[in-house]
């Protein structure tokens, strides 16, 4: 989009938060995954074989694994996408997940596939079956009537308790092994694991041991390794285990079920200012002559957010004629972005902008409270806990609030606040 500003162009090129592309790869990927691909690509991976892609929130897992998913010709792989939390709220993710298997086959082939959607369906009828039972009689009978009733019913379908399981094993199984004969190899991404709460992590984790842990079976997922330790502290809650004890514990789930552990590591600090630049490639922004890269965290997702905030907050203030300083507003997006909360309290509390520019540069005034309440006179004990917990939680509150930059236009940030945030 182009649009003209007194005789020149802004550029503005906002950008989503959609997986990266082999093209768009702005992380560098490309690397990592052709390894990946040669390695499915031929007869040296032995299955079933799962790769865990671990990373915080917003550093490209999802990116990673669309790459790696569009690398896979389709003529050779049978891709299978699978998001677990648009499922969040069934009661058996087995059954989800199987749906989208027997959805993307149809979708590939119907007629190629048909035995083996077939199968899936019989396997989601009597799964369906058994969860239907709970549902109409859990409410009229005790939890003893259910397992009887539960005990009747597998034994006149033919399954029951192991056998049960293993029965849906073997069935899968076959699926998995007519897609083999068919000359493909059967790849499954499980992403967005992130987004559900650790219980249900713990509960896809499972799956995959229990029902996905076959011959031509390639497991691809992404988690935050931190919410398998906080899924083993509820499920282990009772036993009252140590912090080793369950970081073990968490260790253990993903070593049972993980061959390979790829790690995405956060951007290097002297990578972000790069980071930026490929973004804003036209330099409108002029962010690498205003921004340190200690003032920004090392997460990708949260950087595009600060650059769109900022395209749209520019476009304003030239539309308005506003006489703003453009390095504040820069400094104001990156408060929203990477301290939502701390922002909002500052919306209605400006004086912290006065306070916390002093401890920038005197960092010994949150040292003691003493010292605090020596130079902000008459501000309560409540206030020098709120600016020691911030300093230590936002680390880049020191280098961004150093050298007082509001102090002048301290009169006007109100005005700053009513741009950025509408």
């Amino acid at each position: 989009m182009c649009i003209s500003i007194k005789g020149e162009y802004l550029h503005m090129a906002f950008v989503n938060d959609h997986p990266a592309t082999w093209n768009s790869d702005l992380l560098g990927f490309n690397n990592y995954i052709t390894p990946l691909v040669e390695l499915y690509n031929s007869n040296l991976i032995e299955s079933p074989f799962t790769i865990g892609v671990f990373g915080e929130w917003g550093q490209g897992k999802s990116s990673f694994l669309e790459m790696l998913h569009n690398q896979l010709a389709e003529d050779k792989f049978f891709r299978v996408n699978f998001n677990p939390w648009y499922y969040r709220d069934e009661e058996n993710i087995l059954i989800p997940l199987l749906q989208t298997i027997r959805d993307q086959l149809l979708e590939s082939n119907a007629e190629k596939f048909k035995s083996s959607t077939a199968k899936i369906a019989n396997v989601l009828t009597r799964l369906g079956a058994d969860i239907l039972l709970k549902s109409i009689t859990a409410n009229n009978v005790s939890l003893k009537d259910i397992e009887e009733h539960e005990t009747i019913y597998a034994k006149q379908k033919g399954f029951y308790n192991v056998s049960k399981k293993k029965k849906v094993r073997t069935d899968i199984q076959e699926v998995i092994e007519d897609i083999k004969e068919k000359g493909l190899k059967t790849v499954i991404f499980i992403d967005d694991l992130d987004r559900c709460t650790p219980e249900n992590i713990l509960d896809v984790l499972e799956v995959i041991k229990l029902f996905l842990d076959l011959e031509y079976v390639f497991v691809v997922l992404a988690v935050d390794k931190s919410l398998i330790n906080k899924g083993v502290q509820l499920k282990y809650a009772e036993f009252d285990f140590d912090d080793d004890k369950q970081q073990s514990i968490g260790a253990e789930y993903l070593e049972k079920i993980i061959q390979l552990p790829i790690t995405i590591v956060p951007l290097q600090q002297n990578k972000i200012l790069d980071f930026i630049d490929k973004i804003d490639s036209n330099k409108q922004l002029s962010l690498p002559e205003i921004i340190e890269p200690d003032w920004l965290e090392p997460n990708p997702r949260k950087i595009k957010r600060i650059i769109n905030i900022l395209w749209y907050t520019k476009r304003l203030t030239q539309i308005n004629k506003l006489d703003l300083k453009w390095e504040l507003l820069v400094r104001m997006a990156i408060l929203q972005v990477q301290a939502e909360s701390l922002y909002d309290k500052m919306a209605r509390r400006l004086d912290l902008f006065e306070t916390f520019e002093a401890i920038a540069d005197k960092p010994d005034l949150i040292s003691s409270e003493k010292a605090f309440s020596s130079k902000f006179s008459g501000r309560k004990v409540e206030m020098f806990e709120f600016c020691c917990a911030n300093f230590t939680r936002y680390k880049f509150l020191k280098p961004m609030f150093k050298g007082r930059p509001f102090k002048a236009e301290a009169e006007n940030i109100q005005h700053y606040f009513s741009l950025i945030s509408g």
